[in-house]
């Protein structure tokens, strides 16, 4: 009982202060004057390509989609897929002197930039271009985790089939990957890229979606680079991609069950006067179903 009650105080403990870090009357008046402690970051290439895209989801069980601007920093030796307002924030906040940087002004900053973040924002992707492996930081509720993810051939099918994003004119390709049927447009950028792990197609993939839409990147602005490709240094368990995505949905589907079988866990009573367990299921629809 003591480490639940323990595990659910970090819990809201976390919850207070990511809602504190959306919301600057969050924060108390001697909050705001505290001194930001910045995580450790390395620097690990330098883009000469950007690309930024939507990414839509849609999940059937609530009927309504989500939309998360991604950015994708290519680099010669890495490439980076990040939150596209997490760099934002980290681009302004680079201008600044961060190790006298307070909480007050980051929030400042939020305001005047209308930055605003979620908890999807953690999750970023850096891909060595060279051996072509990715590892994926990712988190679920509190915990961080990152784990390398060794892709299988890519197996296209190219078509003559034309349709234009961003200016550029792309050819389809489709394949199978991971539970999904996908379509993508690739342009005549000769870059070996694209959003999220999409990649081995002869350009710069500009749109990808399955066949049934729910998943959809569909890019909005390509850029000249000059940013750091960089990983932050935070405190991360190292996994696998299986055991991930497992415990992704488990937490998803049932976030209550954290605290399943102990006289916290909230519950109602059905039509027939029995005690039952509510199901707050979380808005969930993975890239990869398998």
């Amino acid at each position: 009982m003591r480490k639940v009650l323990f595990f659910l105080c970090a819990v809201f403990a976390f919850q207070a202060a990511y809602a504190q870090n959306r919301s600057h009357g969050g924060y108390s008046a001697s909050d705001l004057k505290r001194i930001n402690k910045f995580p450790m970051e390395v620097t690990l290439d330098k883009s000469n390509m950007e690309c930024i895209y939507e990414h839509w989801v849609y999940d059937t069980f609530f009927g309504h989609w989500t939309c998360q601007e991604m950015i994708l920093l290519h680099g010669n030796k890495y490439s980076e897929f990040m939150d596209y307002q997490m760099f934002r924030l980290d681009s302004v906040e680079s201008t600044k002197d961060k190790k006298h940087l307070t909480i007050g002004e980051i929030q400042k900053i939020r305001k005047d930039y209308n930055i605003v973040t979620s908890s999807n924002s953690y999750s970023y992707l850096i891909r060595n271009n060279k051996t072509g492996k990715y590892d994926v930081h990712d988190k679920v509720m509190i915990d961080g985790f990152v784990y390398q993810d060794s892709l299988p051939k890519w197996n296209w099918k190219l078509s003559d089939s034309t349709t234009t994003y961003c200016g550029h004119v792309c050819r389809k390709a489709t394949t199978h990957f991971r539970g999904r049927d996908w379509i993508a447009w690739y342009s005549d950028i000769p870059v070996n890229a694209g959003p999220w792990k999409f990649s081995g197609l002869p350009g710069l993939i500009l749109a990808v979606y399955d066949t049934t839409t729910h998943q959809r990147f569909i890019a909005n602005t390509l850029r000249k680079g000059g940013n750091a490709v960089k990983k932050v240094d935070r405190k991360e368990m190292k996994t696998t991609r299986e055991y991930f995505n497992k415990a992704l949905k488990e937490y998803k589907m049932n976030p209550l069950g954290i605290i399943g079988g102990t006289d916290l866990m909230p519950n109602a009573v059905n039509e027939v006067g029995n005690t039952t367990t509510p199901n707050r299921r979380l808005f969930f629809n993975p890239i990869e179903l398998e």
